[in-house]
């Protein structure tokens, strides 16, 4: 986070971290600034699972 602005999200671990569908979720969670992000095809459990991380990892308090 820099000025309340998303400017990178990486994982710290698991052994997928390093997969494209994946990479491609962070990559649009920092582009709209949200975890509401638009499913990837064929990958709607992947993106809801991952933009869940994230918001968990925003808010850890929820």
């Amino acid at each position: 986070m820099k000025d309340h602005r998303l400017q990178a999200v990486k994982s710290t671990g698991g052994r997928q971290t390093q997969d494209a569908v994946i990479q491609q979720i962070f990559a649009r969670i920092v582009e709209v600034q949200s975890v509401q992000v638009d499913t990837v095809s064929g990958a709607s459990l992947t993106t809801k699972a991952v933009s869940k991380a994230v918001e968990n990892a925003l808010h850890p308090e929820q």
